[in-house]
């Protein structure tokens, strides 16, 4: 997986829409994986996120 504008713009679509403003992704395939990775969002975080991804390419 990873992550793009497309993941970042639907994810924050859902934080949007949620009442608590976040929204999780998870990477794992289940709830009781080993290791459980995720992409958590704040609508207002996400310009920060571009940046950091833009300078990791």
């Amino acid at each position: 997986m990873v992550i793009n504008e497309e993941l970042l713009n639907e994810v924050t679509g859902g934080a949007k829409a949620s009442p608590r403003l976040r929204m999780n992704h998870n990477f794992h395939d289940r709830l009781d994986a080993p290791a459980q990775r995720l992409l958590t969002l704040l609508p207002s975080c996400r310009t920060g996120i571009i940046t950091l991804l833009s300078a990791l390419r």
